[in-house]
């Protein structure tokens, strides 16, 4: 049997994913109530085989959703991070130097690394990934959840989830046993009630909601909650993230000019490679945000986007002139 390769796993399933958040899943249910929507429509023949996708497209949105959270958690810091010593399979997995190559030159996260080895089988993997990073029982913590909102179907929607967390939770735990008969069988005797599937998919939506609500909390307990609110905030933080690209710029700049001398660097071409670089991110930010064109959120997505790619540039440099930065070259000639 060949080695498992992790670095390729984790980088085919990010390719895959649009903006590899838990904000993802907003898109995916869209897309699955347009299904539903025209299963409703629909008096076809076919419309119970088609019924089946349900199941399977919600656990897929399970999975990836708490994919992304035990990452967030865990490339959040401590306490969580201190808590992935617990994990049982983090302590077996066998991390050779490429896996560690990778998370020292920043293609992959620890958390990215812990979050794509745990298992999310059922309803109890879920609940035992974000227990052993959070100290404390989700599931329990999720029916106690009931932060006041501004926005009274906010309050309404989670003093509902209180009242129906153990159906609801029922209902989580059944759309994964059905999702497996259809995936792993072919049930062809199986009877399945087409009210049944739809509540039960509408009850996961909601524990999806409510969990990236408490998530959220837990992780930025003062984030905005408008959706204004959120894209200025989101503008701040990719202009800090500006101001920290421009300084190290200058750092690099600042620092070759006094080891001129020994240092064959063309400071025009670094320059036009910058501008090019800001014409790239540009043009990548308004690639990841057009999904959302015309929206309220398209602000969001965009200045996330810039600060994603500005991130990356501010640690390859880092990587590039990491012996300059570190006044090592002058010692390497003295």
């Amino acid at each position: 049997m060949s080695k498992r390769n992790l670095i390729n796993e984790i980088h085919s399933v990010k390719s895959r994913s649009f903006h590899n958040s838990r904000y993802d899943y907003m898109h995916r249910l869209s897309r699955i109530d347009g299904g539903i929507q025209d299963l409703e429509e629909s008096s076809g023949r076919f419309k119970n085989e088609l019924l089946r996708y349900i199941p399977i497209s919600m656990v897929a949105c399970i999975e990836a959703f708490f994919k992304s959270a035990v990452r967030d958690f865990i490339d959040f810091g401590s306490p969580f991070s201190d808590n992935v010593k617990n994990f049982n399979q983090a302590k077996n997995a066998r991390i050779d130097f490429d896996v560690l190559g990778a998370v020292q030159t920043k293609s992959l996260t620890i958390g990215e690394l812990i979050a794509h080895i745990l298992p999310y089988n059922n309803l109890f993997d879920v609940n035992s990934n974000v227990t052993t990073l959070v100290g404390y029982d989700f599931l329990s913590a999720m029916k106690k959840f009931n932060k006041k909102s501004d926005f009274e179907s906010e309050n309404t929607f989670r003093s509902d989830f209180i009242e129906r967390a153990g159906e609801i939770f029922q209902s989580v735990g059944r759309v994964y046993k059905i999702r497996h008969i259809f995936c792993h069988e072919s049930p062809t005797s199986y009877k399945f009630d087409y009210v049944e599937i739809i509540h039960d998919y509408q009850n996961c939506k909601a524990f999806l909601e409510q969990s990236n609500s408490w998530i959220s909390e837990i992780l930025y307990p003062d984030a905005p909650v408008t959706q204004t609110e959120m894209n200025i905030e989101s503008g701040e933080r990719f202009e800090e993230r500006e101001r920290e690209l421009e300084e190290l710029i200058l750092e690099i700049k600042s620092k070759i000019y006094e080891d001129e001398p020994m240092l064959d660097f063309n400071h025009d071409l670094f320059d036009k490679c910058m501008v090019k670089w800001k014409e790239y991110r540009e043009l990548h930010a308004n690639y990841k945000a057009d999904i959302v064109s015309g929206g309220t959120m398209f602000p969001l997505i965009y200045a996330e986007d810039l600060s994603n790619v500005t991130n990356q540039k501010i640690e390859s440099l880092r990587e590039e002139f990491k012996l300059i930065l570190s006044n090592k070259r002058l010692e390497l000639f003295d």
